[in-house]
């Protein structure tokens, strides 16, 4: 269904859609029939729907061109591009922009339920939904507990969410984003990132806009748990290129970022709580870096040397603050990157997204066959051959030890 139709000089002039869905496919043959369906069956029908397919090898491509909704305009790679979603965001016309990945769902109010608030808060940039995680199978991983469930987090500022992504990292589900068309177009996109593209885009966008999320399960993200297809799945190449890409954000982090909006952010965690000049600021974000950043050890080390090269080496005068107000020295700074030890690996957070939901995932198969275990002992203990056998049980173990004190 389109937007109202204007009549002018018999001629009809049909509005663009409201909101351009986008989606790139690679190898998804198995889940993107049910992904597309779930993007058709919104209940807020005012959307074009733009999707190309990366080359795909299995067969996706066909499952794709078996749509014919005229809502659905699709591309065809010729060589794999990695995902290069920009120029979809380039192609589209919507004042919204909403991101699906080709084997993640929607439920049939989230793209309604978004504009809705998006048409009603003017100032705000972005809206995101909680999620909930499915397997290949499309059972649940995990409860949509706050606890359990990376992706169900409550609203923040702007200033609480830069502190968390700082000091945990990211947990905004990307296939449940509606943003602003001009907003996300406005922020660019770095090629060179991989694994954290998503995170690196979250980071710029809370700089300078405000975000809302809502409190309802309308995306399942989709965890591929036994052939760990997710582009962040724990092996040692992904893990090595995060932390790679995490040091590459450590360094800009603090960049556009105004003094106003880093103090409300940071400030719990200063060195000096009362830190307001230049120099003093620079001074607190080599600390936070140093004390605070997300991937400890090591890598925390090198991201705070990268900084301090880059912001302090060569300023007297914030050399000077921290000798006085700190009392920190040249001579630490050279203590400091002189125990950098750089074993990657070691490095790699306990708490990262992925590990997070394997171990989730293979402790509730362990409770699953624990309870079976269960169910199924009590079912033989409460059984009637059980009870009518138990003094023959008995009889036999009091002949098997009296046998046995006998051989000795």
């Amino acid at each position: 269904m389109l937007r109202p139709r204007e009549q002018f000089d018999s001629e009809v002039i049909v509005l663009p859609p409201l909101v351009s869905v986008v989606m790139s496919s690679y190898n998804h043959k198995a889940f993107v029939a049910e992904t597309i369906w779930s993007v058709l069956n919104q209940t807020f029908e005012d959307f074009e729907f733009i999707i190309s397919d990366d080359h795909s090898e299995d067969g996706t491509d066909e499952v794709i061109r078996g749509f014919s909704d005229k809502r659905i305009t699709a591309l065809f790679q010729t060589e794999n591009t990695f995902g290069l979603n920009s120029f979809l965001y380039e192609m589209s016309v919507g004042k919204y922009i909403a991101i699906i990945h080709s084997d993640d769902l929607w439920l049939p109010k989230k793209l309604e339920k978004q504009v809705a608030y998006l048409e009603s808060h003017p100032d705000c940039a972005a809206c995101f939904t909680h999620a909930a995680l499915i397997d290949e199978h499309g059972n649940a991983i995990c409860k949509s507990d706050m606890k359990e469930n990376l992706f169900c987090q409550p609203n923040r500022t702007q200033a609480e969410w830069l502190r968390y992504f700082f000091t945990k990292g990211n947990c905004l589900c990307h296939p449940s984003i509606l943003i602003r068309r001009d907003i996300l177009i406005g922020l660019g996109r770095n090629r060179a990132l991989r694994q954290l593209q998503d995170f690196s885009k979250w980071v710029l966008l809370l700089k300078h806009h405000p975000i809302h999320i809502l409190l309802d399960e309308l995306t399942l993200h989709r965890r591929h748990m036994v052939t760990h297809a997710n582009t962040s799945a724990t092996v040692p190449e992904n893990s090595l290129r995060t932390l790679a890409e995490m040091y590459c954000i450590s360094e800009t982090f603090f960049d556009g970022l105004s003094d106003e909006l880093f103090v409300e952010a940071f400030q719990s965690l200063f060195r000096n709580s009362n830190a307001k000049t230049p120099e003093e600021l620079l001074c607190e974000k080599f600390f936070l870096l140093l004390d605070h950043w997300v991937f400890g050890g090591n890598q925390r080390k090198l991201s705070a040397a990268a900084f301090f090269y880059r912001n302090c080496g060569a300023d007297k005068e914030v050399l000077a603050t921290l000798r006085e107000q700190y009392g920190y020295t040249l001579q630490d700074f050279y203590s400091l990157t002189g125990s950098i030890q750089l074993n990657w690996l070691s490095d790699v957070p306990p708490y990262t997204e992925a590990r997070y939901l394997e171990a989730v995932s293979q402790a509730e198969k362990l409770q699953s066959k624990l309870a079976q275990a269960e169910k199924a002992y009590s079912e033989i203990s409460n059984s009637t051959s059980w009870k009518i056998t138990k003094p023959f049980r008995m009889l036999m173990d009091c002949l098997r030890r009296h046998g046995g004190k006998s051989k000795r």
